[in-house]
């Protein structure tokens, strides 16, 4: 059986290895005084799709690992646990996140508002993902150079072949 660690560590390795290679699928342009708006656009990332594979091997390692614990929410204990650096900033992330969501209610473009929420849970788990899972540093800087290896010598092929 595939060691569940093993798969998201060398998929996260893999992620960063892709990550240059923005290929995107654009669904719907926005324009901004007849020009198209690059922020307004919707598009889906290759990378996002790879990285959205990569979160939920990471929740599925989280229920499964039991990392994340049923908190019995007593009202005299919430103060206490705030005290806790790391609570408190998850926390405050939290409650970030929430605003951010609401705020689509109240926003101009209500799609464009929830694709761009979407992206900051994306990136706050990412963010979780990097800080809870043990990940090498000296893998990923091996990773970080084969990608821009593999990109240098794609960009010199493309270089000696055009016309």
């Amino acid at each position: 059986m595939i060691n569940l660690n093993k798969l998201i560590e060398y998929s996260f390795y893999l992620f960063n290895i892709i990550l240059p290679w923005q290929a995107r699928l654009i669904w719907q342009d926005s324009f901004l005084n007849k020009y198209v708006w690059e922020y307004g656009r919707f598009s889906l990332y290759g990378t996002e799709l790879f990285l959205i594979i990569l979160l939920l091997l990471y929740g599925i390692w989280l229920i499964k690992a039991m990392h994340l614990k049923k908190i019995k929410i007593k009202i005299d204990q919430v103060w206490q646990r705030l005290k806790n650096p790391p609570v408190l900033i998850y926390s405050l992330v939290v409650l970030f996140l929430l605003v951010a969501g609401a705020s689509i209610i109240w926003s101009l473009n209500a799609e464009l508002a929830y694709v761009k929420w979407i992206k900051f849970i994306e990136v706050t788990a990412l963010f979780s993902a990097i800080v809870i899972f043990n990940f090498r540093f000296e893998k990923i800087a091996v990773a970080w150079v084969a990608s821009s290896v593999l990109q240098s010598l794609f960009a010199i092929w493309q270089f000696f072949v055009q016309y």
